[in-house]
């Protein structure tokens, strides 16, 4: 359910999405949940991160050498 929330949140405007809270507030109102507010939070921040991973592009140095920022003629 809150991940249908969080879904359809990815297509509206930065002001118009969903909080922890309110996400709360719509499943206690609409659905009966009768768990906590921090249970939420916890699930939503976690969801939330894993749709903002970037990919990462790590230096592969081999030990020994060195990484050099300018470029460098060789004689």
């Amino acid at each position: 359910m809150i991940d249908a929330i969080l879904e359809a949140d990815g297509t509206a405007p930065s002001k118009q999405r969903h909080s922890a809270k309110r996400i709360f507030e719509r499943l206690r109102d609409e659905h009966g949940y009768a768990g906590g507010v921090t249970v939420v939070r916890d699930y939503v921040r976690v969801a939330r991160a894993k749709g903002r991973e970037r990919p990462s592009c790590r230096w592969r140095i081999p030990p020994g050498t060195r990484r050099s920022t300018s470029a460098r003629r060789l004689a």
